[in-house]
């Protein structure tokens, strides 16, 4: 199943804290935002289900970052958004907030380990890259223009 790294983390983003495959996201936190609460929500449903379960199937969730890559459909490009609006020019700055970024291609590879392996039943697993600022990525874009030459603003 894919869950998300919002399912594995500390409730609040200003808190120092350490994400990890053990540590569940708080869904009764007032301030936490729907899409956290949602999915980890989701993920613990399906957990729940599985306790209960008497069949064959085993569970493992995969918990990715910010999903970048290959698109299969320009209707639906979820995260993928935020680089188009940086490359087009529609997002004129850059957020004050950063992602764990993971290549849709990796996240693929993950789940298919996953499904693969004993190993991984009944575990979690979070599918994570670097830490890196939404500036960061904008100016990399700057020096590194997309197909039609356009640059993201920094300033």
């Amino acid at each position: 199943m894919t869950s998300a790294a919002n399912a594995a983390s500390p409730s609040s983003c200003s808190e120092d804290g350490v994400t990890g495959e053990t540590l569940w996201t708080d869904p009764d936190d007032p301030t936490l935002i729907p899409y956290r609460r949602s999915k980890t929500l989701a993920e613990r449903a399906a957990w729940d289900y599985m306790a209960t379960y008497g069949g064959p199937t085993e569970l493992t969730t995969i918990l990715p970052g910010a999903v970048f890559g290959p698109i299969l459909a320009t209707s639906t490009i979820g995260s993928v958004g935020i680089i188009k609006h940086m490359l087009t020019g529609t997002l004129r700055g850059a957020p004050c907030i950063g992602l764990e970024i993971v290549d849709a291609c990796d996240l693929a590879g993950i789940h298919i380990r996953a499904m693969t392996s004993p190993k991984a039943a009944g575990e979690r697993f979070l599918a994570t890259g670097e830490f890196t600022w939404m500036l960061d990525m904008a100016r990399a874009l700057k020096d590194e223009p997309g197909e039609d030459g356009r640059q993201v603003s920094t300033e």
